[in-house]
Order: structure tokens, then C-alpha cells, then sequence
């Protein structure tokens, strides 16, 4: 600007902060988390009522579970009951095991909702857990039935592996510490359940875990930091139409590779006779 009274035109000084400053990350409303932990309390409590004990610990138990919901191949692959797939996902075998899963997800939902918002959340937390449902489906035992949110809640952090990840730019040393944060309570949760194999479903850990930083990778926000004086702050913006391909990606993955692993065994004839007297003892038990 130029001063009337002395001709002189003063420098034009950019300011910004000299010190660190705070600033907000994305916030949304945390609702769907309790709604998921509502829903696997009442299918527990419905366990109950339906004759399962309360610490999962009885011979009649796994028939209460399978009647419910639970992920069992001689009635998916042999009666076609493929919504096992999700509802595996809300049913746990004891108190003490849906104790430590809504712990698990009572910790990490919030923040991932928080980052996400309770839509892409919501799409995250039920894709990584079918995701899990069907890698326990294609690799675990034909004989033995699976449940549990476990698959979902590694979905999350592996959906926060994905979020750091994407979001390193803009974070820079707090997104690479929390990255490296991730990544070992994955690998020590892994090394956990790899020590319990006999009791703890890897594959479906494993199977969810991927599918969560896969999708969570996709559905980001894009962070965008703004440089303001007064309000220094980042930005998330909505990710594009076209990284929701992943979620169509996911999903087609997942009926893809169901078909796959189906068709394979229905043309081996040991896994089929296996099947089919399960399935036949299954309709006679009832």
C-alpha cells in the first residue's frame, strides 16, 4: 500500500507461527460403533435365552450357535445358507469372548468413525468382517463352526494402517507414528492368536485385517492442510466416486472367491462326502 504522506511503499511480510500449533483432525460424530456394540450384546444375550451357558463352555453350545447364525461349511456349502457369512459376525461363544471384542472395538471404533465418518465406517466394519467370515470359510476347518467380530475389529486396524498411510503428507511424523503403532499391535495380536491356534480363528483375523486396509485405504478423507493465521487447520475432504471402487472391488472379490472355493469342493469327493454326513446329522439333531 502506498503511504500519501512520505511516497514510501512498505515490504509485504508473510506471517505464520513460529511455534508448533494444534490442530483439529476429523471429527465426525461417533454413533455407529454403539450400534454395532448393541447389536452383538443382543444377539448374546438371544444366545443365552437359547440355551447357550453364559461362559460358551457347554457340549449343547456350538448347536445353539450353528441354530443362530454361525459360520458352518456343511450348511453353506451343502444348504446353500451363504448369509452365514455376516451373521457369523455377531454371535460370540462366551462371555468372556465377546467381553474382549467389545473392549477391542469400544478402543478402536471411535476413532476410526471419527476419521471416517459413521457411513464409511458402517461400510468398513462389515465388509472386513464378512471378509474375515470367508477367508475362515476358504481355509479353515470344513468341521467346525466360526464366530465372532473378530475379523471386523482387525478390519479396523487395518483400516488405520490404511488411513496413516494415505495419510502421511499432510501428518508427517505423527502419521508415521501411529503407522508404526498400528503395524506392531497388529503383529502382536497376530503372534497372539498364532499361539492359540487351536481356540483363535487366524484366518479370519488375517482375512479381515486385509480387507480393512484395503477398503480403508480406498475410502480415506483426503487431508488437506490450511495454512490460516488465526486458524491453522486440516481439512478432510470426501473421497472421490471413483475410490469407492474399492468397496465394489471388495465385495466382488468376495463373491468371486466364494464361488471359486464352493465349486472346488464340490468337485472333490472326499470333501463332499464329509459335507454331506455332516449335514445329514445336522437335520437329524434337530
Amino acid at each position: 500500500m502506498q503511504d500519501p504522506y512520505s511516497g514510501y511503499q512498505p515490504e509485504r511480510v508473510e506471517y505464520s507461527p513460529s511455534q508448533p500449533v494444534m490442530v483439529q483432525l476429523p471429527n465426525a460424530p461417533v454413533r455407529a460403533t454403539w450400534v454395532f456394540m448393541a447389536i452383538n450384546v443382543v444377539m448374546f444375550v438371544i444366545c443365552i435365552l437359547q440355551g447357550m451357558s453364559v461362559m460358551g463352555n457347554t457340549e449343547g453350545d456350538a448347536f445353539v450357535l450353528i441354530e443362530l447364525g454361525a459360520k458352518w461349511s456343511p450348511l453353506m456349502d451343502i444348504g446353500g445358507e451363504w448369509w452365514r457369512l455376516f451373521t457369523a459376525t455377531v454371535l460370540h461363544g462366551g462371555i468372556v469372548h465377546i467381553g474382549f471384542n467389545m473392549y477391542a472395538l469400544y478402543a478402536l471404533g471411535p476413532t476410526v468413525e471419527r476419521f471416517y465418518g459413521s457411513l464409511r465406517f458402517s461400510v468398513i466394519y462389515l465388509i472386513a468382517g464378512i471378509g474375515g467370515a470367508w477367508a475362515s470359510y476358504s481355509f479353515g476347518s470344513l468341521t467346525g463352526p466360526s464366530i465372532g467380530a473378530s475379523g471386523a475389529i482387525f478390519g479396523l486396524i487395518g483400516c488405520l494402517i490404511g488411513f496413516f498411510l494415505s495419510a502421511r503428507s499432510v501428518l508427517g511424523d505423527f502419521a508415521r507414528q501411529n503407522l508404526r503403532q498400528m503395524v506392531g499391535t497388529a503383529a502382536i495380536n497376530l503372534i497372539i492368536g498364532l499361539s492359540f491356534s487351536s481356540v483363535i480363528d487366524n484366518y479370519a483375523h488375517i482375512g479381515g485385517m486385509l480387507m480393512g486396509l484395503a477398503v480403508g485405504y480406498g475410502l480415506a478423507p483426503r487431508l488437506v492442510y490450511i495454512a490460516d493465521w488465526f486458524k491453522p487447520r486440516i481439512e478432510a475432504k470426501a473421497p472421490s466416486a471413483l475410490l469407492w471402487l474399492s468397496v465394489v472391488g471388495a465385495i466382488g472379490f468376495i463373491l468371486v472367491a466364494t464361488w471359486f472355493v464352493h465349486n472346488q469342493r464340490m468337485n472333490d469327493a472326499t470333501s463332499v462326502a464329509l459335507l454331506e454326513e455332516l449335514y445329514q446329522a445336522w437335520l437329524n439333531a434337530r
